[in-house]
């Protein structure tokens, strides 16, 4: 029998679902443990457009955060109500981009909209996966 995701993925990052007017970055997921990781939006109601990108950078707090060429969605219209959309992100493209550090932003247009954001991580160094899981899971079942 192969490995139950619980114990191969982690959540390591997140937004949680909220209506938002502003920028929103996701929780800071450090690569150096991570060989990929999938960041999924998730968009509720909306009545604006919303921007799903990712950044990467050296500093731990991202202070030098700078956007990803090639990570960011096409903007999804004011319409485009309950959707998804996922972005990949490797170790091997963080190394060529000189980078430990990343994380996903989304931004809501002025009328703003329900969004979340979580970020799933494959291929963990250094331990198994549910010791990587943020702090903020509650329970993991099964």
């Amino acid at each position: 029998m192969s490995a139950k995701l619980t114990e191969t993925l982690a959540l390591v990052g997140g937004v949680v679902p909220q209506s938002s007017t502003t920028a929103k970055n996701s929780d800071i997921v450090d690569f150096r443990h991570a060989q990929q990781v999938m960041f999924v939006l998730a968009v509720g109601s909306t009545d604006a457009t919303v921007d799903f990108k990712l950044q990467a950078g050296n500093a731990a707090n991202l202070s030098d955060a700078a956007d990803i060429s090639g990570k960011a969605i096409t903007q999804l219209a004011a319409t485009d109500d309950n959707k998804y959309a996922i972005i990949h992100l490797t170790r091997n493209e963080m190394v060529g981009l000189g980078k430990r550090y990343g994380r996903a932003v989304v931004t809501c247009g002025a009328s703003g909209g329900t969004v979340a954001v979580i970020a799933l991580a494959d291929g963990l160094r250094y331990g198994d996966a549910p010791s990587f899981d943020l702090a903020a899971v509650a329970q993991v079942v099964g």
